[in-house]
C-alpha cells in the first residue's frame, strides 16, 4: 500500500485530491489537514510515500523534519496558487508542482510521477481499476474500461475503442498494456488487444468482436483459449 499526507489549508482543494485518491487502487490517504505541524508526528510513526503539500508562499514549507526520519523521505507534490512558488518546489525537491486551481487530469499526472519515482508499476495506476484517463491532443479524457473493446496499434500511436468513440493516443502496444488489468484484457496479435468479455466468436486464426474480425497471432493464441471460459 502507498500511504498518502494532504495538508492543504483550502478545505475544498483538500477534499478534491481526496476524492481522487480514494479512487485509484494502492493508494491510501493516512493523514488530510491543513498544516504540516499536524502531520508531522505521524512521518515518525509509519513510512509516509506521498505528500501534497500546499505551500502559501516560497518563504514557508516547515519541512526541515523530513531529513531526520527513519524511513525515507516522501515523495513530494507541491500545490499553491502562486506561481512564485514553484521555484521553491524544486529547491525541496519535489517531484512535481500543480498550480491552483486542482484539476483531476494534473492530480493523476503528479501521482504517476512519484509512483515511477518509487518503482511501482502503471498498472497499478487504473483508476479505481474502472476507467482509465487517456491524453488526446492537449487533454486527459476518462474513459471506462469496460467500454473498451479493442486497441490497435498505429505506428507511433494506438487506436482505443468504444462502441460510441475512437480516441487516437500517443504511445505503444507495451505501454496500454501494461495499465491494462490482465483479467480483462488480453492481446491476441502483435497489433491488437480486445477486451475478453467482448469477444464473440473465436476461430482458428480469427475472432469477431463487436462486428469487426480480429486476427489471432500464434503466439497469443495458447493463452487466449487458456483465458476464455469454455466448456
Amino acid at each position: 500500500m502507498i500511504n498518502c499526507i494532504i495538508v492543504d489549508s483550502d478545505k475544498t482543494a483538500r477534499k478534491m485530491v481526496e476524492n481522487i485518491i480514494g479512487q485509484i487502487n494502492h493508494l491510501s490517504i493516512v493523514k488530510s489537514c491543513s498544516n504540516i505541524s499536524e502531520a508531522s508526528d505521524i512521518f515518525l510513526d509509519q513510512p509516509i510515500h506521498i505528500l501534497f503539500l500546499d505551500i502559501p508562499s516560497a518563504a514557508e514549507d516547515g519541512l526541515g523534519f523530513l531529513d531526520d526520519l527513519k524511513y525515507e523521505k516522501p515523495k513530494i507534490i507541491v500545490t499553491s496558487a502562486l506561481n512564485t512558488v514553484a521555484t521553491h518546489a524544486y529547491d525541496i525537491d519535489a517531484v512535481d508542482f500543480i498550480l491552483k486551481p486542482i484539476t483531476v487530469a494534473r492530480v493523476v499526472k503528479s501521482i504517476a510521477k512519484a509512483l515511477k519515482l518509487e518503482n511501482y508499476s502503471h498498472k497499478e495506476l487504473t483508476h479505481g481499476e474502472s476507467s482509465i484517463f487517456l491524453k488526446v491532443d492537449h487533454k486527459f479524457v476518462k474513459v471506462d474500461l469496460k467500454d473498451i473493446y479493442l486497441i490497435e496499434a498505429l505506428a507511433d500511436y494506438v487506436n482505443v475503442y468504444t462502441p460510441n468513440k475512437r480516441y487516437t493516443v500517443h504511445g505503444t502496444m507495451k505501454a496500454m498494456e501494461d495499465k491494462l488489468p490482465e483479467t480483462e484484457f488480453i492481446r491476441v496479435h502483435k497489433s491488437y488487444i480486445v477486451r475478453i468479455d467482448h469477444i464473440m466468436e473465436v476461430e482458428r486464426e480469427t475472432l469477431n468482436i463487436e462486428k469487426r474480425t480480429i486476427p489471432v497471432g500464434n503466439t497469443y493464441r495458447k493463452e487466449l483459449m487458456e483465458k476464455l471460459k469454455i466448456i
